[in-house]
């Protein structure tokens, strides 16, 4: 049975295995309910907090609304990788065609074969070290110049979704 409380109720269940749930429910003012099933009782009373502070600072979508959204700046976050921004950077610098080819000789040569398919916030400051290490030691210039390259392309500002 489920308790009634402020904000929302938590029920206790009981699967045929003998398994304990708690669902946590509520109801909108549009009489709309959001439930979730939760493994212990605390987390479900946490999640009907968490669902309230929502509502109470004017944040709140709809669980399914926010899970979708999870998942499509997951996504998002999963296609933005280094190559991808790093040809998106070029279109929009307004290059001359030279210069164009001279970086992506570099991005092909130096840079892609190490970073190409990480994700832009996966790239840290030890990785680069590391690739850094990795760059033949008698290329001094064009291993100076990837660096400037890959440096300019991850200070760029990206666009936060």
């Amino acid at each position: 049975m489920a308790r009634r409380r402020g904000f929302g109720e938590v029920e206790r269940r009981v699967s045929r295995s003998g398994q304990v749930t708690y669902r946590a429910r509520y109801a909108m003012s549009d009489g709309v309910r959001h439930s979730r099933t939760l493994a212990t009782k605390m987390d479900a009373e946490a999640w009907l907090a968490a669902e309230r502070a929502l509502i109470d600072r004017d944040q709140w979508t709809s669980p399914q609304a926010r899970k979708e959204a999870a998942e499509r700046r997951l996504r998002e976050a999963e296609s933005n990788t280094l190559q991808s921004f790093a040809e998106r950077y070029l279109a929009e610098r307004g290059l001359r065609p030279n210069t164009v080819r001279g970086y992506r000789a570099l991005l092909k040569g130096q840079i892609l074969p190490f970073f190409g398919d990480a994700p832009l916030h996966e790239v840290t400051l030890a990785q680069i070290k590391t690739w850094r290490a990795s760059l033949d030691p008698g290329k001094e210039s064009t291993n100076a110049a990837s660096y400037r390259l890959l440096r300019s392309i991850l200070q760029r500002p990206r666009k936060r979704s």
